[in-house]
This record gives C-alpha cells, structure tokens and sequence, in this order.
C-alpha cells in the first residue's frame, strides 16, 4: 500500500473563523498489484555431462518491485550432496522490472553407467514485492539426469583356438565403458561339432558395478575320435541392462576351433610274411594284416601296392592294389593276396607290399614311417627236381662200330616236379675201356632239357677195334647243373 498526507494551509474566509487543530491528514493507496511466482515448465531434462541443469522461474503481471523466493530440491532417484547433483537450496532475486531468472543447478558427471535419475525441485518464501507475491501453480519441477556413459558388451576375441584334450577353454567377455551392473548370456551353436564335443549350454554373464571384464569356462570333450578341426560359435546376446546405456556390439560373434588330438598311425603288423606257393591250379590267399597305433576309433582306408621284389607280379600273384578298410572303432583290417601256383622249379621269391592313399577324413592319420610301412612276402616254390640217369644198371651196347652208346637222363620229382628249361654236363672215366676213341669218345657232354620235357637220350661213340678181349666199361657221371636253383 501506498500513502500521501493532505494539509490545510491558508484560510481566506471570515476573521473569526480559520484552520483548526486538525490540519492535516493521510490519504493510503491500498495495493492492488498482486502477482505470481512459478517455473515455466512442469519437467526438464539435461545431460549428466551438461555442468548444470538451467531451470527457468518466472513472475507473472506486470508489476515490476524487486522480490526473491527459494528453490528447495528433494531427492526421488538421483542423490543429492554433490553425488548426482548439488541439492543446496537456491535464492532467486528479482530486480524490480525482471519477470524470468535462470537457475543453475550443478550436475555432477560419474561413470557410472545408470538408469535416467530424477529430482524434484519446490518453489518457496517470497519475501519483498510489498508482500503481493504468492508461489503459483507451477510450484514444482521435476528435472531428470539422463546418463551419458554408454557401454557395450562384446567376447574380448574373434576367434579361439583349443585342444581337443585341454578340458577347457576360457572365453573372456568384455564391457567397453560404463561401470554399471547388467547381465548378458554367452550362446553356442555348432558349425560341425556335436553335444559330444563340447557342453553347449547357455550361461548367463553377471558384472557388477565397475567390473569390465568377466571370463566363463566351456567345458572339451576329450574322444578318442581321429576327427577333422571342429568348429563351434560363441555369441553374446540378451542383454538385460537397467541403465538402458549397454548395448551389444556390432559383432558378437567368436569362432571356436577344437583341435584334434588324436593322430594315428596305420602299419602292417608284421615287417615280414612267408607262404608256400600252393598245390594244385588253385589259387591261395595270403592274409597281409594291418593294424591302427593309438586308441583312436575313426574309419579310413589305405592302399597296399606292391612295388617290388623277385616275385612277378599276375604270374607268382595278383598284383592289383588293395584297399583296407578300416571301420569306426576297428583296429585291425586285412587284405587277401592271391599267390598263384606254376610248375616252375624255382627259390623263393619276394613280393614287396607298401602302404600308400591314406583316405582319412579327419587329416589326423599318417602311414608308419620305415620298415613298418612295408612288409616283405617270401613265397617258397614247390616245385623242386632232379636230374638222373634213367637207370642204375649198366647201359650196354655191342662193339660193332655202328652202334653207339646210348645213355637216358630223366627230370625226378613228384607230380609238382618243375617244368623249367635246364641242363646238365655229363663227364666220362676210364674203366676197363680206354677213352680218347680208343675205346670209346671221352669228350665232355652237355644234354639240355626244354622246357616240360622230363626225359633226353645222349650217345657216346664207341671204336670197333680188332682186339681179341673182354666185355670193357667205363663210367659216365652227371656234373655241372644249369637251371632253377631249386633243382640239381
């Protein structure tokens, strides 16, 4: 309210009259300028990086007298104290004329990665204005903190390697900024593995506050399986954060590799076979085993080839390449040779077998190195013979000087006997009868047999002389042998 004063001053009127003692008064001017104070806006909100959150107050009419009123803040989810935001209370003063301020509140910036925060912040004591103002409506405004630590969530490599017989691997799973708590699930799938290789099960990654890195462990089947590199993914998903600051990054998905660990080894069982050529027109099979070194159980195939020795190859055996097989779990696979029969009198003679094509889908088998990758077959002829004379009795022949001696040789042995081409020199000693064609032609022979032949006749030339004399001898006896060294 306003006043003035009102005076009585001279009096021009009649002598016996003039001003009395009440000359004066005060005339008030009661207020009528009554006016609000109120924020602008119900709500804000400001970044928690922004400094300060600006808040505007305003007054309303147009009375223009300076006042001030307070602004009172309460926590709802930020703290105050300085931890989100300075919770001080604030005097707002109005000159006279001003009908808005700005106030500042102070935010303060963490790392924390967290859920938007909110305060509340009360209009309140309007004093000055000549007692006129009043809060209005608008007595409270809410402000809200939004976060400014994103962070997301990524396995910490894209790909991972592990032995078969490790046990374990460890996969790290990693937070790029941000300190808040949240959880993310680490997921497998398989590209060529199986349930039997590895425990695919989801697990659930918990990071508490401040944590920026956490590992798991996924558990490796150690099998006995001779098996190719396998491969599985890791892949984090289902992120469950409050904040609503993570997220997961661009690529989250880490390829696995098993490496196998069970190499193997295929061998013949033995360095060394021995089998008699057989009896009869028949063919007979040798049986060449092999064997797989380690306790590995995958199948595969090898060849045997036979690459060398005495023997010959589709006359003394079948000579085409083999293939072993080897079923899942087997140890041991034979293959059959066909040895054939001959009339040949002959030594033993040699196949040379070699291992070769290992067929092996897992990459993990080898052939044995050295001798073992071989293996030599002594086949053992049975088709021996002998040479002889057809008779143990003397041969006889009259001296008439035209008949000559003659002599039979016979090929010996039983039904197998050989059928080689071979021959035999037969030399001559003086008995009675005198050699140097005095009696009889002493010269060295050579009788040859062709081949199947079993019986060859020779002559010796005797000399009809004109002596009176007895019957007269001489021996003949078989020397050098030329032939199959498993005949004589």
């Amino acid at each position: 309210a306003e006043s003035f004063g009102a005076a009585l001053g001279t009096f021009t009127g009649p002598a016996a009259a003039g001003v009395g003692a009440q000359s004066t008064a005060t005339g008030t001017i009661a207020a009528s300028d009554p006016f609000t104070v109120q924020f602008a806006a119900a709500a804000s909100a400001v970044a928690e990086n922004a400094g300060n959150a600006l808040v505007t107050v305003t007054r309303t009419a147009t009375v223009t007298g300076a006042f001030s009123v307070d602004v009172t803040f309460a926590d709802e989810t930020a703290a105050g104290g300085g931890v989100d935001y300075t919770s001080s209370k604030i005097t707002v003063a109005f000159l006279s004329g001003e009908t808005s301020k700005v106030v500042a509140v102070p935010i303060a910036e963490d790392g924390e990665a967290e859920a938007p925060e909110t305060l509340l912040a009360t209009l309140s004591g309007v004093t000055g204005g000549a007692s006129q103002g009043a809060v209005g409506a608008q007595a409270t405004h809410r402000v809200t903190i939004t976060d400014n630590d994103p962070f997301t969530v990524d396995i910490n490599a894209r790909a991972y390697a592990v032995d078969e017989a490790a046990g374990a691997l460890t996969v790290t799973v990693d937070r790029a900024g941000g300190t808040g708590n949240f959880t993310v699930d680490v997921v497998f799938a398989h590209v060529n593995t199986t349930a039997a290789d590895y425990t695919p099960a989801t697990q659930t990654v918990t990071f508490t506050n401040g944590e920026m890195s956490r590992t798991i462990s996924v558990p490796i089947a150690d099998d006995t399986l001779a098996e190719a590199l396998e491969v599985f993914t890791a892949t984090v998903a289902n992120l469950v954060d409050a904040t609503g600051q993570g997220s997961l990054a661009g690529d989250t998905v880490a390829m696995i590799s098993i490496n196998p660990s069970d190499a193997f080894a295929v061998r013949f069982l033995d360095a060394a076979y021995a089998v008699a050529e057989p009896a009869g027109a028949a063919a007979a099979p040798l049986v060449l085993r092999l064997a797989r070194t380690a306790g590995v159980t995958g199948a595969f195939t090898v060849d045997v080839a036979f690459t060398g020795g005495t023997a010959t190859g589709g006359a003394d055996y079948v000579a085409t390449t083999l293939t072993a097989v080897f079923a899942e779990g087997a140890t041991y696979a034979n293959v059959s040779v066909p040895i054939n029969p001959d009339t040949l009198a002959e030594v033993a003679e040699t196949i040379v077998a070699t291992l070769g094509n290992l067929q092996d889908a897992s990459g993990q088998g080898s052939i044995a190195a050295g001798a073992l990758g071989q293996a030599t077959v002594t086949i053992a002829g049975n088709d021996p013979f002998t040479v002889a004379f057809s008779q143990a009795a003397a041969y006889t022949s009259p001296e008439d000087g035209a008949t000559a001696l003659t002599f039979t040789l016979s090929r010996l042995g039983g039904a197998d006997r050989g059928t080689d081409a071979f021959s035999v020199e037969v030399t001559f000693t003086d008995g009675t009868a005198t050699g140097g064609g005095v009696d009889y032609a002493s010269g060295a022979q050579t009788v040859a047999f062709g081949a199947g032949v079993n019986s060859v006749d020779f002559t010796v030339a005797l000399n009809d002389d004109t002596l009176a004399e007895g019957a007269e001898s001489f021996g003949a006896a078989l020397g050098t042998f030329t032939g199959p060294a498993a005949a004589g």
